[in-house]
């Protein structure tokens, strides 16, 4: 099956957009750390993990679609 740009366009977009939100949020709390008696807060831990977790989910959404789109099919994990 061909690739859809359009979509191909959108995971990409996805991916570079939730990883640019998660190393910034990594910068700021890193800055913070270092530069503050407090540190970074729970709250702000959180909101780092949060980041994370949603820009694994858009990596692995884009890598599934390549997989998909190269194999014929849908990719199964076991």
């Amino acid at each position: 099956m061909p690739i859809d740009p359009k979509r191909h366009a959108e995971l990409i977009e996805t991916l570079e957009t939730t990883g640019l939100h998660y190393h910034a949020l990594g910068v700021a709390g890193a800055l913070k750390a270092a530069s503050s008696v407090e540190g970074t807060t729970p709250g702000e831990l959180a909101a780092i993990a949060a980041a994370k977790a949603a820009w694994e989910v858009a990596d692995k959404a884009l890598a599934d679609y390549r997989a998909s789109k190269l194999s014929g099919g849908p990719r199964i994990r076991n």
